[in-house]
């Protein structure tokens, strides 16, 4: 529910979000698996109330099937152009998702890997932080933190970018650039400049760990680096809240 919860919020009832379910093997063996399947997708979306179309593909391979579906999937002439999967937990996945990141990335596809802990309560003081370290990643993040504060359940929710800087040498052009991408963005947002040298993991940690949802941009890793951006990843992200993990196309900016 975490995962699909997050689809329909981001979409924020002006995307189109599709719920896919692919189960390996012949169609011929397996059609009565995907109608069963297909019909369970369907009860899903109705009894939680999301806004997303059920879709079941049967594949004999599961990256294989992704990448078909990819291709193919749309609704009328709109092509999907961002891909939210979960953060793969168990090492033995981990080249799967590393085959579906580089699938959606050669079909110009962003990215989102959502590390859930919990889906927000209502409290009165929610807040989401984006971490900005460039306009590569950083302008999607602060589009999908924005599209995510406008859902119902996130009413009244502060959204908080941060950057950070070795000295203070650079303050005043750091600030004058992240002024600028707030003013083009036109929302309410909070800026924050931390100068430290202190590792990227401490300083995460130590201004974040009581946000409700964290944004944090990253580098497609090579199929050699997979299980060590896995490794080093998830213990970046213990202990933390939320938090979605996003690789973009680029063909999101918000200053140009």
């Amino acid at each position: 529910l975490p995962l699909v919860q997050y689809a329909d919020w981001l979409g924020s009832g002006r995307g189109i979000v599709t719920l896919a379910g692919i189960i390996t093997g012949t169609y011929e063996e397996k059609v009565k698996e995907r109608e069963a399947y297909l019909a369970e997708l369907s009860s899903f979306i109705k009894s939680n109330h999301i806004r997303a179309f059920p879709e079941v593909l049967v594949t004999p391979e599961f990256s294989l099937g992704l990448n078909h579906f990819l291709q193919v999937t749309s609704i009328g002439p709109v092509k999907p152009n961002l891909v939210l999967m979960g953060w793969a937990r168990d090492e033995e996945r981990i080249q799967t998702l590393h085959q579906s990141l580089l699938t959606a990335h050669q079909l110009n596809m962003s990215t989102v890997l959502l590390c859930n802990r919990e889906l927000p309560e209502k409290k009165k003081h929610r807040r989401i932080d984006i971490w900005w370290r460039g306009k590569s990643n950083g302008s999607l993040m602060v589009i999908l933190a924005y599209l995510l504060s406008l859902n119902r359940s996130w009413g009244g929710t502060a959204l908080r970018i941060l950057r950070v800087i070795p000295d203070t040498s650079g303050h005043a052009a750091t600030h004058s650039e992240m002024s600028n991408l707030i003013e083009a963005s036109r929302m309410k947002i909070a800026m924050e400049i931390i100068i430290s040298r202190e590792p990227f993991a401490d300083l995460l940690h130590s201004h974040s760990q009581d946000a409700t949802a964290v944004f944090i941009g990253f580098s497609l890793p090579t199929a050699d680096t997979a299980v060590s951006f896995h490794r080093s990843m998830s213990a970046l992200l213990y202990g933390m809240p939320t938090t979605l993990l996003v690789h973009s196309t680029g063909e999101a900016d918000l200053v140009s």
